[in-house]
């Protein structure tokens, strides 16, 4: 589990440095022996495009989401 804990740490940086990725309120943590991405994100398209970073910085780690819309 201390893995997972370095791996949402590095995420969460990569997340927050992300070229064009303009995302201040996510938070990457570890439960129940997976990775949990939480947070608010502008609209649909980066909602995706969250998703599909954090896929790919997971690798074979199971990552769950809880992504949800600023309200306008």
């Amino acid at each position: 589990e201390l893995q997972l804990h370095a791996q949402a740490a590095k995420m969460e940086a990569r997340l927050f440095t992300y070229p064009n990725l303009f995302v201040n309120t996510l938070e990457v943590s570890v439960e129940k022996g997976m990775l949990t991405l939480r947070g608010i994100v502008r609209d649909p398209k980066q909602k995706k495009r969250v998703e599909e970073i954090a896929r790919e910085l997971a690798g074979d780690s199971p990552i769950k989401f809880n992504l949800h819309y600023r309200i306008q």
